[in-house]
């Protein structure tokens, strides 16, 4: 038991440690194979991935499990683009 909360303690810390930056649909940079979190409208959760194309009305991320999901411009409500692990955004955290 002590094992389990152990583990949820530290991803739960790990995951606060990232950094995320909001993003419109204009800035997304098609050079880098960037990761983003996608809010859409119509479905419950955040959608995570890594970018594979942007057209001109969509996008296309290919999630851990290896599928891919496309998202038109008009469903999409909020994206965030995770720049990275934070060292000091852990330090705020565990203070």
């Amino acid at each position: 038991m002590k094992k389990i909360i152990g583990v949820l303690f530290l991803t739960i810390l790990l995951q606060s440690c990232m950094t995320y930056k909001d993003i419109n649909y204009e800035e997304i940079d098609t050079n880098r194979k960037n990761r983003l979190s996608i809010t859409v409208k119509d479905k419950t959760g955040v959608n995570h991935g890594r970018l594979i194309s942007k057209e001109q009305n969509r996008v296309t991320i290919e999630t851990r499990q290896g599928e891919q999901q496309t998202f038109s411009k008009d469903e999409i409500v909020k994206m965030w683009k995770v720049k990275g692990f934070c060292f000091i955004g852990c330090v705020q955290v565990y203070k």
